[in-house]
C-alpha cells in the first residue's frame, strides 16, 4: 500500500513507496524496480505520475535507469537514504511556458522566476506558446519528457481549456498558473489582484470628474485576466453609484499580440477605435485593458483630432520601462518581479511535497502619468 497523506502529490506517494521498500529491506542495491506502466497499473495512476516519481529517485541517485533494461536500486541507496528536498541537487529541471512577453508586461517576470529557481538549484527551461494552444501542448510533452520537476505556465486565452494542461492538474502534478489561470481548476496560481486594481484605476479617473468612460479590451477569450478588470471597471461605477453603459465598451476584433500583428491588422484595429470614438462623442475617458490595446486608442485619437489628455484621458494596465521621472501612461504597473519569485517558490514547494496548492492575488501600483486629466470643459 501506498502511504496514506491525501495532501501530497501523486507521483510523491510512489517516491515514497519506493523508499519504504528500500528501508524495509524488500529492495536492495541491483534490484529491479517496478516500471512506470507496473506502477501505473498497481497504484492506478498514469504514466506521467510513475514517470515523475521514477524520475525524482534516479535524480537523487536512488535508482538508475537503464534504457531498454529497466530501473535498479543504486549502492548508495541501501540502507534507507532519506528523501532529498527538490532543488537541494544542482542540475534539476523546472519548465516554465508563456503566452508571450514584451516591453511592457513579462520581461521583469521572467527574471524573478529565473533568479528565484536558480538560488534554489535549478535550471529553468522556458518555452513560449505564442497563445497558441497546440505550441503549448508540444512545450508541455516536451519539458515532461526532458524530465521537468515543476512546470510554471501563462495559459493560452481560448474558449477551451487545453486537455494537456487539464491532465497535469488532474494528476496533481507540481504546476503553477502565473498571471493567468483557468476557472474551476484547483490548481496554484499567482498573480495581480485584477478587480481591486482596474477598481483603483476607474476611481481614479471617476474622482478627476469623468462620468463617460469606456472600456477597451481585446476578446475575453475564457481567461482570467481581462473578466476580473472588466468585473472591477464594474464594481468603480457601482461604488459611485453610477452605471456602466455597455454601449461604449469595445472588443478590439484582431486581439491576440501585438508582436504576430500585420500593419494591416494595426490599421484595422486603428480605424475600429476610431469609429467607436466618432460614434460616442460623450467619451471622455478610455480604461484599456493592457498597454497594447492603449496605443491603438492613442492612435485612433490622433487620427480623428481627440487631443490627449485635454479631450480624453487615457489609462491601462502596464507600460515598458522608461527612464524619465514621469511615465507617459498613466497605468496599473504590476509587480512582476515578485509575482516570477513567489510562483516559483510554489512550484518549489510543491515538488517536494510540502505544499498542496496556494493562490496569491497581488497589488497593483497606480503610476499617474500624461495621459489623464479633468474632462474638458468647453467654455
Amino acid at each position: 500500500m501506498i502511504s496514506v497523506n491525501r495532501r501530497q502529490p501523486l507521483y510523491r506517494k510512489l517516491y515514497n513507496y519506493v523508499l519504504e521498500q528500500i528501508e524495509e529491506g524488500r529492495l536492495g542495491p541491483g534490484d529491479r524496480v517496478p516500471s512506470e506502466k507496473e506502477l501505473s497499473g498497481r497504484f492506478k495512476v498514469s504514466r506521467i505520475t510513475s514517470k515523475r516519481a521514477l524520475e525524482m529517485l534516479a535524480s537523487e541517485g536512488t535508482i538508475v535507469r537503464v534504457p531498454g533494461k529497466g530501473s535498479f536500486i543504486t549502492e548508495s541507496a541501501h540502507g534507507g537514504s532519506a528523501p532529498h528536498t527538490a532543488g537541494a541537487k544542482s542540475g534539476l529541471l523546472m519548465g516554465c511556458v508563456v503566452a508571450d512577453v514584451d516591453d511592457a508586461f513579462g520581461t521583469r517576470l521572467l527574471y524573478g522566476i529565473e533568479q528565484q529557481f536558480s538560488e534554489l538549484g535549478y535550471h529553468l527551461v522556458l518555452h513560449l506558446s505564442h497563445d497558441q494552444a497546440a505550441a503549448e501542448e508540444r512545450a508541455i510533452a516536451g519539458l515532461l519528457e526532458a524530465g521537468i520537476q515543476g512546470l510554471l505556465i501563462m495559459p493560452c486565452h481560448g474558449e477551451h481549456y487545453n486537455p494537456a494542461v487539464l491532465k497535469l492538474v488532474l494528476d496533481r502534478f507540481p504546476l503553477v498558473f502565473i498571471d493567468r489561470y483557468l476557472r474551476g481548476l484547483a490548481a496554484s496560481s499567482v498573480g495581480t489582484d485584477n478587480v481591486v486594481a482596474a477598481k483603483r484605476g476607474v476611481d481614479y479617473l471617476i474622482e478627476l470628474g469623468h462620468t463617460a468612460i469606456t472600456f477597451v479590451s481585446s476578446p475575453p477569450g475564457n481567461t482570467s485576466t481581462i473578466e476580473e478588470r472588466l468585473e472591477g471597471f464594474v464594481k468603480s461605477h457601482a461604488d459611485h453609484g453610477m452605471v456602466s453603459d455597455q454601449e461604449l465598451r469595445l472588443e478590439i476584433l484582431k486581439g491576440g499580440h501585438p508582436l504576430h500583428w500585420t500593419m494591416a491588422d494595426v490599421r484595422a484595429e486603428i480605424d475600429l477605435a476610431a469609429g467607436h470614438l466618432i460614434a460616442h462623442p460623450e467619451i471622455t475617458a478610455v480604461f484599456a485593458s493592457e498597454y497594447s490595446v492603449a496605443k491603438i486608442v492613442e492612435l485612433a485619437a490622433g487620427e480623428i483630432g481627440r487631443r490627449i489628455p485635454e479631450e480624453l484621458s487615457l489609462i491601462c494596465f502596464d507600460q515598458p520601462m522608461r527612464y524619465d521621472l514621469e511615465p507617459h501612461f498613466t497605468h496599473l504597473r504590476q509587480r512582476e518581479l515578485e509575482i516570477g519569485r513567489k510562483a516559483s517558490q510554489i512550484a518549489h514547494d510543491l515538488a517536494s511535497g510540502s505544499l498542496e496548492f496556494e493562490k496569491i492575488r497581488l497589488d497593483a501600483d497606480l503610476m499617474v502619468g500624461r495621459t489623464t486629466a479633468p474632462p474638458f470643459r468647453p467654455t
